[in-house]
C-alpha cells in the first residue's frame, strides 16, 4: 500500500461506511482518532563514494540496500572455487551457545571443537595476516598447505580404520553415493534398451524394401 492510499483510507472508507451493507470495522475509531501521518520517515541520503555518485542515473539505486563485504567473503569464494568438492562434505552449522568462535585458537589450523573445512583456512589466513603481518596471498597459501596436510592425514586414518575393521570381520555396505549411482545407471540402461528398440522399429518402417535385381526373369534376355 502506497503512502497516498494510507493517507486517504479513512476518507475513502467514511464514504463506504454510510452504505447499509457495510459494517463498522474495529479499526475505524482508532484510525479516526489517530490518523496516519503524511510523512512517515525522514529520508536520509546514504553516503556513497564518488565513483557511485558519478554514475549516470545513479539516483535510482540510492535507496537500495548497500552491499556489505567482509574480507572473509573473498577468501571463502576463492577457496571453494579452487576446491569445489569441499562443498559436498556435510557441515554442522548449529552452535551450542553462540560463542563457539571464542573457543577456537587460530594460531593452528586444527581445532578440537570444529571439523576441518574451508572455514578453517579462512580464519587461519586472517590470523596470519593480523598477527604475523603476512600479505593475504602468502597467508592463504600457507593455510592451504596446512589444510592439505591435515586432510591427507585424516584420509589415511580413515583408510587404516577401514582396513582394520575389515580384518576383524566387519562388513561394510555400499555408500549412499554408490547406491544412487547404481540406480541411475539402471535407469539409463533401461532407457538405452528401449530407445534402441524404438529406433529399430522406426528404421524398419521407413526403409524401402530391397529389390533383388540379380535374378532376372527367364523371358528377359540381355541384348548383345
Amino acid at each position: 500500500m502506497s503512502k497516498h492510499q494510507a493517507n486517504s483510507i479513512l476518507r475513502n472508507f467514511a464514504a463506504q461506511v454510510k452504505k447499509p451493507w457495510v459494517g463498522m470495522p474495529s479499526w475505524y475509531s482508532a484510525v479516526a482518532k489517530y490518523p496516519p501521518a503524511s510523512q512517515y520517515l525522514k529520508r536520509i541520503t546514504p553516503l556513497y563514494s564518488s565513483k557511485v555518485q558519478n554514475v549516470k542515473n545513479g539516483n535510482k539505486e540510492m535507496y537500495h540496500p548497500q552491499s556489505i563485504q567482509w574480507p572473509e567473503d573473498k577468501l571463502r569464494k576463492k577457496f571453494y572455487q579452487d576446491h569445489p568438492w569441499e562443498l559436498a562434505r556435510p557441515q554442522i552449522i548449529a552452535e551450542n551457545d553462540g560463542n563457539d568462535h571464542l573457543y577456537c585458537d587460530w594460531s593452528q589450523l586444527d581445532q578440537p571443537r570444529k571439523a576441518l573445512s574451508g572455514e578453517n583456512v579462512v580464519q587461519r589466513t586472517l590470523w596470519l595476516t593480523q598477527n604475523k603481518k603476512m600479505d593475504v596471498q602468502s597467508a592463504y597459501d600457507e593455510a592451504r598447505q596446512e589444510f592439505y596436510k591435515l586432510r591427507a592425514k585424516q584420509e589415511i586414518q580413515q583408510r587404516i580404520a577401514h582396513d582394520q575393521a575389515q580384518a576383524l570381520g566387519a562388513a561394510f555396505t555400499k555408500s549412499d553415493l554408490e547406491l544412487g549411482h547404481e540406480l541411475d545407471q539402471a535407469v539409463l540402461n533401461d532407457w538405452f534398451e528401449k530407445a534402441s528398440q524404438r529406433s529399430e522399429v522406426f528404421r524398419s518402417k521407413n526403409t524401402d524394401p530391397v529389390i533383388d535385381v540379380s535374378s532376372s526373369s527367364p523371358d528377359v534376355q540381355s541384348k548383345p
